[in-house]
């Protein structure tokens, strides 16, 4: 304790208050700084000392700069960014569907598969007729282009998926690595007590929403302030050390299916432990690639790609069906030639295609029930009923199967719109509420600097009365 008490008494107030004042300065500063929490000095009474007369406090110190923070709103907001971002990643994957599949234009499928069956009509009422056998074969050919077509752009989305999903790990990695580097940092700064945390901090929590765009992550604080993060129960992050995840294609030997995924690995590439992730962009990806895009998908989920090989297998197989119990125009003898119409090879949609047969013979089109019957058009009545026939596949009609696979697409698309718009608002309503807690509000700060200043004159006038009391002792020892 110092010879004249209030002197020290009134410097620690100084000290004090000046820190107060910087730290509200530095708040209204940084009043639009993306993601810069608000900060409050803890002020702690010194150890008073004890007299004759009684206990008598020292001052005041400052304890620790504290980040208004909390983790409440912090893992709602990771939470809706993750659902926002999986279901926007739908969206654009089901556009791209869309657009593929041309569903509402004069390029979609179902148009190429109608004007086909109705050639085969006006075929049944003239089948004698060269001109109507070559817009068969014409239609046919515009049906094929555009199944082999699609079945193309469907590939190429789904090799555009994989890709993205590398980049996506890639970018996932690189975060860890940052946020375990923090870890470390706010770890020795939380044991040796500076309290210079909150700047570290709030990069940190920045970090963490953007890696929950692509994982649904589980954030948890250990005793020194660092964050452990696990993904659907798998932890990924452990304080200062990062698990490396990385993506892997297996091929089934059976069925040649091929699967994405995402692993943790060790320091040789070796998978430790599989990720399922129900969140984000990653999450997303891995459903479109090994479901959605997958034509010899296994999981029994909705894949548009195997389901429209359903389509072309039970079209190109109920055809020619047909087909081999007809006779075209030159045939002769009292067995059928057995010709099919689209090559038996065929059955996806990359690979359907006409028999050689009468891919340039459009007067071996099977029409007839009799050989030398030109104008006997049975079975080309026979192959364009397929297209109404109700037991066609899963019974349905053809064009029902097909309404029923776009309304499937479309009904997954609005649920991606609502899922996404829901979690859309629910981020900006948490982010409103950490704001109001959080945030720098002006008026508040305003008040904090009129406090600090008023403390800061007093605590000076404390030490200017204090310094006249000791110049009165000093003269009266003179």
């Amino acid at each position: 304790m110092p010879f004249f008490p209030s002197l020290e008494i009134g410097k620690r107030a100084l000290l004090a208050q000046q820190l107060g004042l910087d730290t509200t300065s530095n708040n209204v500063a940084n009043v639009n700084t993306p993601g810069y929490s608000r900060r409050r000095i803890e002020l702690v009474e010194t150890e008073p000392v004890k007299l004759a007369a009684g206990t008598i406090g020292t001052g005041v110190r400052a304890g620790r700069i504290v980040r208004l923070q909390h983790e409440f709103f912090d893992k709602e907001i990771r939470n809706s960014i993750a659902t926002k971002k999986y279901n926007e990643t739908h969206i654009f994957t089901f556009q791209r569907l869309e657009a593929i599949l041309g569903e509402g234009s004069d390029t979609g499928l179902d148009r190429y598969i109608q004007r086909f069956f109705d050639a085969l009509n006006d075929l049944a009422l003239e089948p004698e007729s060269l001109q109507r056998r070559e817009a068969v074969l014409s239609t046919a050919t515009s049906m094929i282009n555009a199944f082999r077509t699609t079945g193309q752009k469907i590939r190429v989305l789904r090799e555009d998926i994989k890709s993205k999903a590398e980049t996506r790990v890639a970018t996932i990695n690189k975060l860890l690595e940052q946020i375990a580097s923090l870890n470390a940092k706010i770890g020795i700064e939380s044991i040796e007590g500076t309290g210079a945390t909150a700047p570290l901090e709030d990069q940190r929590t920045k970090l963490l929403e953007q890696l929950a765009e692509y994982l649904n992550i589980d954030v948890r604080y250990d005793n020194n302030n660092m964050v452990n993060i696990a993904v659907s129960g798998s932890t990924i992050l452990t304080g200062p050390n990062a698990q490396t995840l990385e993506l892997k294609e297996t091929i089934d030997s059976t069925t040649q299916e091929r699967t994405l995924t995402l692993n943790i690995v060790d320091t040789q590439g070796n998978a430790i432990l599989q990720l399922h992730p129900a969140g984000g962009e990653m999450a997303s990806l891995l459903e479109h690639y090994n479901v959605l895009l997958d034509d010899k998908d296994s999981s029994n989920g909705f894949s548009i790609a195997k389901q429209l090989n359903r389509l072309v297998e039970a079209l190109v197989t109920r055809i020619n069906a047909i087909s081999v119990t007809g006779y075209g125009l030159n045939d002769t003898g009292t067995a059928p030639p057995g010709r099919n119409f689209f090559d038996p090879a065929g059955t996806t949609l990359e690979t359907i295609a006409l028999d050689a047969a009468i891919a340039f013979s459009p007067r071996d089109i099977p029409t007839s029930s009799a050989a030398g019957e030109p104008g006997n058009s049975a079975v080309a009545l026979q192959m364009a009923d397929v297209i109404n026939d109700e037991n066609f596949l899963d019974n349905t009609t053809l064009m029902d199967f097909y309404t029923n696979l776009i309304g499937k697409l479309g009904l997954a698309g609005q649920n991606a719109k609502l899922g996404f718009d829901t979690a859309k608002a629910v981020e900006s309503q948490m982010i409103t509420q950490r704001e109001a807690m959080a945030g720098v509000n002006l008026d508040e700060e305003a008040v904090q600097l009129v406090k600090f200043q008023k403390a800061y004159q007093a605590a000076a006038r404390i030490i200017s009365v204090a310094n006249e009391l000791l110049d009165t002792l000093i003269r009266l020892g003179q």
